[in-house]
């Protein structure tokens, strides 16, 4: 039985870790981590933890797009429109958490000026 027990559920989790870590877009991503662990300790407040939980969740987001984008390939290899659409609307989800994170980068500096 597939992930049946914590280590095989573990060992699964990691290989998806490797998979989306080799990805462009989850390696700049990992700036807005960085970004709000020095921003947290620097000015600690409201927004500063809201740009490290959002920072969590643009990388969560990144891999459930990085798996999206993967099985639209292999199960249209080919240009299709409907395909474009998905990869679009997966790829809005990011942007809307991303446009969420600057909002609270801004208040954040807004609170510090």
């Amino acid at each position: 039985m597939k992930n049946s027990n914590l280590a095989a559920a573990t060992r699964a989790a990691a290989s998806g870790l490797r998979l989306v870590a080799a990805e462009k877009a989850f390696q700049r991503e990992l700036l807005l981590l960085a970004g709000a662990l020095l921003a947290l300790v620097l000015l600690p407040s409201f927004y500063t933890a809201g740009m490290l939980a959002v920072a969590v969740l643009v990388l969560a987001f990144e891999a459930f797009n990085t798996a999206i984008e993967r099985l639209c390939d292999m199960v249209q290899p080919e240009f299709d429109l409907r395909v474009k659409a998905i990869k679009d609307l997966a790829a809005a989800a990011i942007f809307i958490l991303v446009m969420f994170y600057g909002l609270l980068a801004a208040g954040a500096l807004i609170r510090f000026l």
